[in-house]
């Protein structure tokens, strides 16, 4: 018996757009009113998927910043931070690679130095409290996460780059095509939903999990029953129990669960 569900938000449960399907409040009624507790995992912004929840946030987990951040029934329960000192070292040797863009998520709000236009248009849905800075200096709460983009999507270099100087001390995973996140070792989304279903008393068969990219695939570890949509990467596939068409989280969450 299923008692607890989590689901990645983009290339998963959200539209295209980035919008969350308008039925998802109802269902996760429905899986409340059953017992079955509903957890949103993603790499978007706290504030922003805080938001995009509010309708149902009396009732479900929020995994943020692809774990750094853990909210519970509209409160926040924990925060991870990362290194800050190498964290703003990263920021500012990026400089280095004229393609590249980084957004610097703190628990309140993120940042972006020098953003290009290609990366204003890119985040729009997904960094609701987003300011543009000079200098990293301007930041003064403790950086959390680091996502980089890259519109055309990244060189075999700069990742390279990235992996050999930064992964002694941070996590460095491809979240999309265009985005690699950069986080804290102790920190992930399975990490995170391990420490819920500890707190749920949920066992890992009694547990379910939907993603697609490889942000995801510590998620899909956590538990028994974990679904890949469709246009995941191979590898991310592999991971998994079960593939699942692009759009049907919800309906598989009905036919599975609520039927």
């Amino acid at each position: 018996m299923i008692k607890l569900i989590a689901s990645d938000l983009d290339g998963t449960l959200a539209h295209a757009d980035g919008s969350i399907p308008t039925e998802t409040f109802s269902c996760v009624r429905e899986l409340e009113r059953k017992g079955v507790q509903f957890v949103v995992a993603t790499g978007r912004q706290g504030f922003t998927v805080y938001e995009h929840f509010k309708p149902v946030l009396d009732s479900i987990y929020l995994i943020a910043d692809n774990g750094a951040l853990i909210y519970h029934e509209g409160k926040t329960v924990s925060v991870t931070e990362l290194n800050q000192d190498r964290a703003k070292e990263l920021i500012q040797n990026l400089e280095q690679f004229t393609d590249l863009d980084a957004i610097i998520c703190c628990e309140n709000n993120a940042y972006s130095k020098d953003a290009s236009d290609a990366l204003r248009e890119a985040v729009k849905v997904y960094y609701q409290r987003l300011d543009y800075i000079a200098s990293v200096e301007e930041i003064k709460e403790p950086i959390i996460k680091i996502a980089i983009y890259a519109p055309k999507g990244f060189t075999e270099e700069e990742k390279k780059w990235l992996t050999n100087n930064y992964s002694d001390v941070f996590t460095v995973t491809v979240s999309a095509k265009q985005w690699i996140d950069i986080g804290n070792p102790s920190v992930s989304k399975g990490i995170a939903l391990e420490k819920i279903m500890k707190e749920c008393n949920v066992k890992r068969e009694e547990a379910m999990a939907f993603g697609d990219y490889f942000n995801d695939e510590s998620m899909l570890k956590a538990v028994e029953e974990g679904y890949a949509m469709e246009n995941a990467p191979e590898e991310m596939k592999a991971h998994a129990k079960h593939i699942a068409s692009t759009g049907k989280v919800l309906d598989i969450i009905r036919e599975k669960v609520l039927s």
